[in-house]
């Protein structure tokens, strides 16, 4: 659900449009920079329906380095984590506990170098939650309970988005999916600018009752840090 709200996260909190001392194309500048990567940075191409899902997908991603026994980084080009590994399957052709696990030392260094919107952490076993720009201080903690809040109510969140979806709330997730993949490059490229009424999902009517839904899911924690929203309504 975060992965899938990401435009709407990057056009309330977006503020990196100065880049190397001048005005970027982008309201987001890390966001609209990091494009190039493809699928391995921001709202990935579709939806995580598992864990094992999720480690899939990665795996199909190019392998970028590992780390070799003395500690130094071997660059890989032109081939992805799954084909390396494979590679060192035939290799190993017996079982060896010492090999698998310095493939698993070599994949949580791959899964480091993806950088979802919403992602989790092997390594450290957490969520890490990452579209906004770093915030002003005035209002630092905008964007961690943002993400916080729909943590918290996320199912509130999925009914108010199957009712501005219309077709009688029987939207998949896939169908939604596509609705907010069409609007990332819009809010990298302008903010909340991005805003038009006529259009689904992306629209400042929507926008205001997701940030209520959020307050709801702050407000069920009982830790009054619902205020912390306050300077993200429009």
């Amino acid at each position: 659900l975060v992965n899938l709200l990401h435009p709407l996260v990057v056009a309330l909190c977006g503020n990196s449009a100065v880049l190397g001392g001048e005005v970027s194309q982008f309201m987001c500048a890390r966001q609209g920079l990091m494009r190039d990567l493809g699928s391995r940075h921001g709202m990935p191409l579709a939806p995580i329906s598992s864990v094992r899902d999720h480690i899939q997908k990665i795996m199909q991603f190019p392998l970028m380095w590992v780390r070799e026994d003395d500690g130094e980084l071997n660059v890989i080009r032109d081939q992805s984590f799954e084909q390396w590994a494979l590679e060192q399957e035939r290799k190993r052709g017996s079982n060896s506990s010492s090999l698998l696990e310095h493939e698993y030392e070599c994949f949580l260094l791959h899964d480091h170098y993806v950088w979802h919107s919403a992602r989790p952490r092997s390594k450290q076993g957490t969520v890490e939650c990452r579209a906004a720009c770093q915030q002003p201080w005035s209002e630092h903690m905008s964007a961690a309970a943002l993400h916080l809040g729909m943590v918290e109510n996320s199912e509130g969140i999925w009914s108010l988005i199957q009712e501005e979806g219309g077709g009688g709330g029987n939207r998949t997730f896939n169908e939604v999916w596509e609705h907010f993949q069409n609007g990332t490059m819009r809010a990298e490229n302008l903010g909340l600018d991005m805003m038009r009424e006529d259009a689904l999902f992306l629209n400042a009517d929507f926008v205001e009752s997701l940030l209520r839904e959020c307050r709801k899911g702050l407000e069920s924690r009982g830790l009054n840090e619902e205020y912390l929203l306050d300077p993200l309504f429009l």
